[in-house]
């Protein structure tokens, strides 16, 4: 009897811990789906931005450029950075440093402060899925950690439809600093959920700069940055003058043009999803396939008088330029999982 008790008493402690962690990775997809607004709604705002600050509009689009680089270069060294605290407290950090950002994109006075608050949560941004996906994995009940990862950017994906297409109706009826505020505003759910539920006996704290930094001397791992460096700027040459090109060439509204970027970001998670799938059976066969499709989707986008008149043209366009499965493989931290998993492709 006293067994049968014990026995109906773990069972209980393990259900409410994986209800716990259940909602504790609903918190981090919350995350993830600010971010991700963050990351891509700015593209729909470039022109009122460029008038407001007073700047051209391809200075506007450094605001793009200069996030992607950040977040392929930077987001590394500051996970680096993190890698001597706890997961839970570094995921806690980098969501205080996008929120910090996002709240100083909503204020900015100059085009200046701007670029270097956009710095800011480009930087929170790459480490902060680094680490959330091992977060995730660790979560996850027994074999289901892929799709603990899954759900994780799933925040993303929906980010990409959903996201950037509010956001840009928002931004074009009310400012581009209110949707600013909306990202923050989502920034901080995201904060008080993660720090409710995602659980302190997280790992981590076990490896110091110094191991981490020293995964440079591997040249793979310089090959897989540059691979996603290149990739991602592709990408963001597209995206950063996007919306003059839809408004100005293609001759659409701004309300058609926000739907066309509906279309773009539905073709982008479409890609995400197809790439990862590829990666599974074959990475290198997948990554050097997918960005010959690249190449494919940046000439034909450059060669039409009129890119967008087609529904199906902006969804295509984002479904190829967005389904390389290397794109971000070089955010995040520099684990010994991820140091094993690129060095595997040798």
């Amino acid at each position: 009897m006293t067994s049968t008790k014990g026995a109906l008493s773990l069972s209980s402690m393990d259900d409410a811990v994986q209800a716990r962690n259940g909602r504790a990775l609903y918190s981090l997809m919350l995350a993830s789906f600010g971010i991700g607004t963050g990351e891509f709604v700015i593209v729909g705002l470039v022109p009122g931005l460029a008038v407001d600050l007073h700047v051209s509009v391809p200075a506007a689009g450094l605001l793009i450029s200069v996030y992607a680089l950040s977040v392929a270069f930077g987001s590394p060294f500051v996970a680096a950075l993190l890698s001597s605290v706890s997961r839970r407290r570094a995921l806690v950090t980098l969501m205080v440093m996008f929120l910090v950002g996002d709240v100083a994109c909503t204020v900015a006075p100059n085009f200046r402060v701007l670029m270097i608050a956009r710095i800011v949560t480009a930087l929170a941004h790459g480490a902060f899925f680094g680490i959330a996906s091992i977060v995730a994995s660790e979560l996850a009940p027994p074999g289901k950690a892929v799709r603990a990862v899954a759900l994780l950017f799933t925040g993303m994906t929906v980010a990409n439809v959903v996201g950037v297409l509010l956001g840009t109706w928002i931004g074009q009826a009310a400012g581009w600093r209110t949707t600013f505020a909306l990202v923050a505003t989502l920034a901080a759910a995201a904060l008080a959920a993660m720090i409710t539920w995602v659980p302190r006996r997280l790992g981590g704290g076990a490896y110091g700069i110094r191991r981490e930094l020293a995964s440079l001397r591997e040249p793979q791992i310089w090959l897989a940055m540059l691979i996603s460096t290149l990739s991602s700027a592709a990408l963001f040459s597209v995206l950063t003058f996007l919306t003059p090109l839809l408004e100005h060439e293609a001759g659409l509204t701004p309300h058609e043009a926000a739907l066309a970027l509906f279309l773009f970001g539905a073709g982008l998670s479409v890609g995400g999803l197809a790439g990862g799938r590829l990666a599974d059976r074959n990475a290198l066969l997948a990554i050097r396939a997918l960005l010959v499709a690249d190449v494919i989707a940046l000439v034909s986008f450059g060669l039409r008088s009129a890119p967008v008149r087609s529904p199906s043209s902006p969804f295509s366009s984002g479904v190829l330029l967005h389904s390389p499965s290397c794109r971000r493989c070089s955010t995040g931290s520099f684990s010994k999982r991820r140091r094993r998993l690129i060095l595997h492709q040798r």
